[in-house]
């Protein structure tokens, strides 16, 4: 393989840790590819752990986009995309390649302005994340019969619903459009499975041609399963004799601790202890939760931690509980490391984890779901290793040096509008089925 040096411009709103940020890092490392890369992204979001102080410290080309942050403020977005504007005008790379719902705006409407071909990944469909994230609560009125009592209360609280379910149609509905515009600005969507891709185009978003599946990568290069490894983990954590249930999330809604930490107080397991590993908006009231639990002190919040992927090898069961994904990459890390797996058949999920074949599947928001699988585990693990064993010989599809290779070759037929002529994964679904 081989073509003229190509600069790309990865833009993702921050560098906090989580899905998008990962590919990013993974991906920022082409020279064999004959690309170079910049990285460009908002400041630090506060309380949250971030990967800014790493890249500095490895030379990389980052550079900080004032303004640029996941909340809409219109103000500041549009200084975001002045700066943006202004820089690649200047510096003039090949393509850009943006990640995350802000900078999906912010970031083609720049490289449009700038004359400049586009490419964004979908992590999971913003659409698809308010349906999940904005459904009104279920109230302690919501299971009575309506009598002249309480009617005033109930009906009250019936039309707040009403009012809610609205605005989270209306906002869904707007965002389903304003993806349909920026789907013109987009030379190639990417999506991480081709459950986005069937998503986007029933929305009528984007044309067939236009997506291309590139599945997040994880670095394999090192081994991850091993008794000593194991071992090694849970003496220094204090483990040795617990049955250790594990997750490594942002604390935030999507992940849905809620119903985790509900789950495990519910799950038959005495010796069983729960470890969640991460930070976001929600840890203090993810930590309120766990203590009313009943099992507040068979619970333990790790915090950010660098060395997540040495800590999950560590896990005798890792639990997913999110409410939508795209492609949940603390899930493939796990199951590299030889983890059993329980999750929601959310996104991508089930790509990897198969009922009764490579792990567990389980109804969003279900604790009690939940703490059967959980019970059923610690007391009969031999078949969850058996999925675990399974699971972990079918992750080499989910491989950063193939991520990195199939994104060589993607930015290459966007910069060029030719194909690389190698075999490379193509940007086409010919006869109604996405090229992978």
């Amino acid at each position: 393989m081989s073509w003229p040096v190509l600069r790309v411009a990865q833009i993702v709103t921050t560098l906090s840790r989580g899905g998008a940020q990962a590919t990013v890092l993974e991906s920022r490392q082409m020279a064999s590819h004959g690309i170079e890369v910049t990285i460009l992204a908002g400041p630090d979001d506060p309380g949250e752990g971030t990967h800014w102080a790493e890249l500095r410290q490895a030379g990389a080309a980052v550079i900080e986009v004032p303004f640029l942050r996941r909340p809409v403020d219109p103000p500041a977005d549009l200084r975001a995309l002045a700066c943006l504007t202004r820089w690649l005008r200047a510096n003039r790379p090949d393509v850009v390649h943006t990640h995350s719902a802000k900078a999906g705006v912010v970031g083609r409407l720049a490289a449009a302005m700038a004359g400049i071909p586009a490419v964004h990944t979908v992590h999971g469909w913003t659409f698809a994340a308010l349906g999940a994230e904005d459904q009104p609560s279920v109230g302690p009125w919501s299971d009575l019969e309506p009598c002249w009592s309480i009617q005033p209360r109930w009906r009250a609280r019936q039309r707040s619903e009403v009012r809610a379910r609205l605005r989270a149609e209306a906002g869904r509905r707007a965002v389903i459009v304003g993806e349909r515009g920026l789907a013109h600005l987009s030379r190639a969507l990417v999506v991480v499975s081709p459950v986005d891709a069937e998503t986007g185009l029933a929305h009528g978003i984007g044309r067939p041609e236009q997506y291309s599946v590139v599945r997040s990568g994880i670095d394999l290069s090192q081994p991850r399963s091993s008794a000593s490894r194991r071992g090694a983990v849970r003496a220094e954590l204090g483990w040795t004799g617990r049955f250790v249930v594990g997750t490594v999330a942002r604390l935030a809604p999507q992940k849905d601790l809620a119903t985790l930490i509900g789950g495990f107080a519910q799950a038959r397991m005495p010796d069983g202890l729960l470890v969640i590993v991460g930070d976001g908006p929600h840890r203090q009231a993810l930590e309120t939760l766990a203590s009313q639990s009943g099992a507040g002190d068979r619970i333990c919040f790790l915090g950010q931690r660098h060395d997540a992927v040495r800590i999950v090898a560590g896990f005798d069961t890792f639990a997913l509980t999110s409410r939508w994904e795209g492609l949940p990459r603390s899930m493939v890390e796990a199951a590299a490391a030889g983890v059993p797996v329980v999750a929601t058949g959310v996104g991508s999920v089930p790509e990897l984890i198969r009922p009764g074949q490579t792990g567990t599947l389980i109804p969003v928001a279900d604790p009690g779901a939940l703490a059967a699988v959980l019970t059923s585990a610690a007391t009969h693990p031999a078949g969850s290793h058996r999925m675990a064993q399974r699971a972990a010989s079918e992750v080499e599809m989910f491989s950063a040096d193939k991520m990195r290779s199939d994104l060589a070759h993607l930015w290459f037929e966007v910069a060029t509008g030719r194909a690389s002529g190698d075999g490379a994964t193509g940007t086409g679904m010919p006869g109604g089925r996405l090229r992978r």
